[in-house]
This record gives C-alpha cells, sequence and structure tokens, in this order.
C-alpha cells in the first residue's frame, strides 16, 4: 500500500512478481504519477504499472481496500478500542 497524507489518498495491490516471489518497494517523493520502485530498477505509477524499467508494462492486480477515518469506526463499532504500543 502505498499513498499521499498531504493529498489524502491511498492505493494497495497485491505483491506478486508473478512467480510466487514478491518484489521490495521504496516509496517515491515529488514524482507523480510515479509513486513507488523496486530493487530491480522498475519505476511503479499510481494504477500499479511499471512505467520504466526492465518489466515495464507490467501490471499489478488492485488488493480491496479503503481509507477509513476513526469517526467512521467509531460510529459503525461504538465498543471498538484501539491499543497503542
Amino acid at each position: 500500500m502505498v499513498g499521499n497524507a498531504q493529498d489524502n489518498f491511498v492505493v494497495s495491490f497485491l505483491n506478486d512478481r508473478g512467480d510466487g516471489s514478491t518484489f521490495s518497494f521504496t516509496a517515491v517523493q515529488n514524482e507523480y504519477p510515479v509513486l513507488m520502485s523496486d530493487e530491480e530498477g522498475n519505476l511503479w505509477d499510481a494504477f500499479g504499472t511499471v512505467v520504466s524499467g526492465p518489466r515495464k508494462g507490467m501490471q499489478l492486480e488492485h488488493a480491496s481496500s479503503f481509507m477509513g477515518y476513526w469517526f467512521s469506526f467509531a460510529a459503525f463499532y461504538p465498543e471498538l478500542t484501539i491499543y497503542g504500543e
């Protein structure tokens, strides 16, 4: 999952190379629509597509997700308790 707190958005994808192994992603700052890079040198956009690098054109599968706020959880689950460390 990657996002931008300033612009209030988040996207998530299933992390699968297609052979059962996974990528190691690093966030990329200030290069939107590129959001992340991986250890192979691929640059990934907000749609989970490699826009530059050896896997150019590869697409990650979207994962079901949503961004929620405390007030929405508290409204639907009034007994919910959050524990901090």
